[in-house]
């Protein structure tokens, strides 16, 4: 049944592909690497890890990628990992690409157009999974999980924008996703890193520094904006798990697409069973 199932879904898949249509569910379908990833500094996200400190080779997170010049590479005399852009205080959003992680312990032979998903920015990069909820992950630790392109599949890591927003801003984000609960087709890790990259690179924190100063009142202007994009519908997944019927209706599913709902249902079933 195992091996007749993930037929079914890389014809599925193939189908897809083929023909053009775009199943929102199917297409956001996506797996998320296994438990709490360790960290030098702690996994509370509070301290980044400097090399080039001996007497504090811990640090605030809060001041990483800042320009505060707080952890310096002697070579370049630069923090190593910002990826700023040549505008002060700008920095590009990276969209990285993993390979997928199998709960069951399994290995599968079958190539199949899932993965994990998650968004790089200022130093860190953040993620969303189902045994650990939304982590935030030190680019600059020596264990860090993704050091020197480990676990990640072949399309890798990419500039995708810019941004001015800032660590506070990408975080907020962090916190007010820490609540949403992970599920398999509808509320998983590519979902979090489209909302996150999108917020950073169209939201109202993406302004220059002296121009959100201006402004009193940005900090809970920025909080409601995000609010309102985290129920946005067109952004993130707004099934209701109550009725799979109205899940589809919410969102014009075609006939064709609801059968292949139904069967991708059957299959993520069937693979759980094992």
């Amino acid at each position: 049944m195992d091996s007749f199932a993930w037929v079914i879904i890389c014809l599925v898949l193939i189908w897809m592909r083929n023909s053009g249509t775009k199943c929102h569910v199917i297409k956001r379908w996506g797996y998320s690497a296994t438990g709490v990833a360790p960290q030098t500094c702690g996994t509370n996200n509070n301290k980044f890890y400097c090399a080039y400190d001996p007497a504090e080779k811990c640090k605030s997170r809060s001041q990483r990628c800042t320009g505060s010049n707080i952890c310096n590479n002697p070579n370049t005399n630069k923090e190593d990992d910002c990826l700023e852009t040549p505008n002060p205080g700008e920095y590009y959003v990276l969209f990285g690409h993993a390979k997928l992680s199998d709960s069951s312990g399994k290995k599968r032979s079958i190539r199949v157009a899932l993965e994990h998903q998650f968004v790089t920015f200022r130093g860190f990069t953040y993620e969303f999974g189902k045994s650990y909820g939304v982590q935030v992950l030190d680019i600059a630790d020596p264990i860090y999980k993704y050091k020197n392109g480990q676990h990640l599949n072949d399309k890798g890591i990419g500039q995708i924008g810019r941004s001015y927003c800032n660590w506070k801003d990408a975080n907020l984000v962090v916190e007010m996703w820490r609540s949403e609960k992970y599920k398999l087709i509808t509320n998983n890790c590519q979902e979090f890193a489209d909302a996150l990259s999108y917020i950073l690179i169209y939201g109202t924190c993406n302004q220059p520094a002296a121009a959100r100063v201006k402004r009193n009142d940005n900090d809970i202007e920025f909080s409601q904006y995000v609010d309102r994009q985290l129920r946005n519908c067109s952004l993130v997944c707004c099934y209701d798990d109550s009725s799979l019927s109205s899940a589809i209706t919410s969102h014009n599913s075609n006939p064709l697409a609801v059968l292949v709902f139904v069967i991708m249902i059957f299959v993520v079933v069937t693979l759980c069973k094992d």
